[in-house]
């Protein structure tokens, strides 16, 4: 492992718009990589990135890497064009 917090790629499932479903790989304790997970939308790819709140959230409760599937909004999922991200920033 690097140390940079990086994945290389930690999408093991990417976004069905019809079920809003999409799946990540991140370390199973969160609080101890002093890390914050958050999700945010873009119709576009260029310009702001919205950030948003999952319908669902759930954990594998994998060891030591979990996978987390998502269920992004039904309203969301109405966009023509529907891109979604994760961010890892550092806990306040």
């Amino acid at each position: 492992m690097d140390g940079s917090g990086t994945s290389v790629n930690p999408i093991t499932v990417p976004l069905d718009k019809s079920t809003g479903l999409f799946s990540y790989s991140r370390r199973a304790t969160p609080a101890s990589t002093g890390l914050t997970y958050s999700y945010q939308w873009s119709a576009t790819l260029n310009g702001d990135w919205l950030a948003f709140t999952p319908e669902a959230a759930v954990s594998n409760s994998g060891s030591p890497v979990e996978v987390i599937t998502v269920t992004v909004p039904a309203a969301l999922r109405l966009h023509p064009d529907l891109f979604v991200r994760v961010t890892a920033t550092p806990a306040p």
